[in-house]
């Protein structure tokens, strides 16, 4: 079975823009687009890049996702936090007391609702160092953990699996 995962904006852009990490970004993105990973995107996080005023990277970001990843609305979402019991207001600012920004808590959520193998990013400061405090977060609200790795850490893992 494919692993499931969330990949944050900051990998694709990467991946896009060629920047500092690019190299790694560009070995992950090829395995994405092989199909070696089965990828969820909240509709959110595409709406936040439809807002950005760089157009032709807008237009490849969406793209990106729109051809790898499967989409999911506010009323998955919904569902979802229903099925759980749970109110996502407090889960984010339980989230954002621990010192993730509102937006990485809500890719955290997603990826944790819909059982999420990896959140893929390269922000370590908010996101990837704050694994374990993350994860605490979650066991409070009786949510799935979640496992968040770079490109590079990820590829590692799935090539010590093969």
């Amino acid at each position: 079975m494919r692993p499931l995962m969330v990949i944050d904006l900051d990998v694709v852009t990467v991946h896009l823009w060629k920047g500092s990490q690019a190299e790694e970004a560009e070995a992950f993105i090829e395995k994405v687009e092989s199909r070696y990973f089965k990828v969820i995107v909240p509709y959110t996080l595409i709406e936040l890049a439809k807002k950005w005023r760089y157009i032709e990277l807008k237009k490849k970001v969406i793209e990106f996702y729109r051809k790898n990843a499967t989409k999911i609305s506010a009323e998955d979402v919904k569902e979802k936090l229903e099925g759980f019991r749970i109110n996502d207001k407090e889960l984010a600012l339980s989230l954002v007391a621990r010192g993730i920004k509102e937006e990485d808590a809500a890719l955290v959520i997603i990826a944790s609702l819909f059982k999420a193998d990896y959140l893929v990013t390269f922000n370590r400061k908010h996101l990837r160092n704050k694994e374990r405090p993350i994860c605490e977060v979650l066991n409070d609200f009786s949510l799935p953990e979640i496992k968040i790795r770079t490109p590079q850490e990820l590829l590692k893992e799935a090539q010590n699996e093969n």
